[in-house]
């Protein structure tokens, strides 16, 4: 749950920007799964993250 639906303000502002290193073999695949689904690397990414966050929330 995002401090937004807790009702609170978030302790600090981010940029909505990060830096991820991943293994070589990590990357192509995330480049074949983004290429295959015509999405960008990123989308594929946020969409992993977003699952995570809400299977353990």
């Amino acid at each position: 749950m995002t401090s937004e639906q807790e009702g609170r303000e978030p302790k600090k502002l981010v940029s909505g920007q990060t830096n991820l290193r991943m293994g070589i073999d990590s990357h192509l695949e995330i480049s074949r799964l983004a290429e295959a689904s015509g999405k960008s690397m990123n989308e594929v990414i946020l969409k992993a993250i977003d699952e995570v966050i809400e299977k353990v929330s």
